[in-house]
């Protein structure tokens, strides 16, 4: 009888000690992204994830000139450090940390990285806060030219809490609006992104 009451009692804290840490978590899902487009002048970038689209304003062109750079492969996003937030209207807004892996970086490189805002701890270790704001969309379907990450992320996007209801009080996502027209010219709302393959 002692015996059954503790494997009881064993099993009613580990469950509450489960449904407490679910309680304190920020509901969120997580989406993976490797793929991306750009608007022609950069002002907008759109990154493509296997369950919605996520169209950014960069005009102060810093995650341009990161997509871009001629080392870019030495970039990673710290996803530890990261975190984006949804609201009601599907407005994004948060900060992704970007780090450079790097043993010994030309000092071309060095001064690159902190031209775009990077800095270098004691350690030698170059990193930066991107401050992100757009909105997110469902994905349509179009072959249109896409960019890489040098890897796939799985990013967790975090949503207003309310119960059960947290997610449901997101409103509904709107078609993306990367389309592609007939003369094969890619579109992000009322500007040119590429051309199509």
């Amino acid at each position: 009888m002692k015996k059954n009451i503790f494997i009881f009692l064993t099993i009613a804290i580990l469950a509450a000690c489960k449904i407490t840490n679910s309680l304190w978590q920020p509901p969120y899902y997580s989406d993976k992204i490797q793929n991306f487009v750009t608007t022609r002048g950069g002002r907008e970038i759109a990154f493509l994830g296997q369950k919605y689209h996520y169209i950014f304003d960069d005009r102060g062109g810093t995650i341009k000139r990161l997509l871009f750079w001629t080392q870019h492969q030495i970039l990673y996003i710290d996803l530890s450090q990261t975190k984006l937030q949804l609201d009601e209207f599907n407005n994004i807004s948060g900060y992704a940390e970007v780090r450079a892996v790097v043993s010994d970086l030309r000092l071309a490189d060095a001064a690159y990285l902190q031209s775009v805002g990077f800095t270098k701890d004691q350690e030698n270790n170059w990193s930066m806060k991107v401050f992100l704001s757009g909105k997110r969309y469902a994905p349509n379907a179009g072959n249109y030219r896409q960019y890489s990450l040098s890897k796939e992320y799985e990013v967790k996007i975090y949503y207003p809490s309310d119960g059960a209801n947290g997610l449901k009080q997101v409103g509904k996502v709107m078609i993306s609006p990367i389309t592609i027209t007939l003369d094969a010219i890619v579109w992000l709302g009322e500007k040119v992104i590429s051309i199509a393959n």
